[in-house]
């Protein structure tokens, strides 16, 4: 399914899609908010909050199952481990975005 995402502020009411991608001459598109391309979460002002929140509860996830199962490694192990296997996709696209953001992740 084709969809569009609008940016800025103007109100659209329809879009249509004019070409002949896969049979789909001259029908209406559907707007969504947000949407996830190539891993990452924007909303329409181009912001990562929701994929930070996403981001953050499955490294926090994954964070306690290494902890659990993994309570002999030392902490200089353990934070490498947790780097390596939690670090989020994408993380050096929105990572700067958002000071408040860092801290949460």
């Amino acid at each position: 399914m084709v969809k569009y995402m609008r940016l800025g502020h103007h109100k659209v009411e329809q879009i249509r899609f004019m070409g002949t991608f896969e049979g789909m001459n001259k029908h209406l598109l559907s707007e969504t908010e947000p949407e996830k391309d190539m891993g990452v979460i924007m909303d329409i002002k181009l912001k990562y909050k929701e994929h930070t929140a996403h981001a953050t509860e499955k490294s926090n996830r994954t964070h306690g199952v290494i902890k659990r199962f993994f309570d002999h490694l030392t902490d200089n192990t353990f934070a490498q481990i947790l780097k390596t296997l939690v670090r989020p996709y994408g993380y050096s696209v929105w990572q700067s975005s958002l000071e408040a953001l860092q801290q949460e992740v």
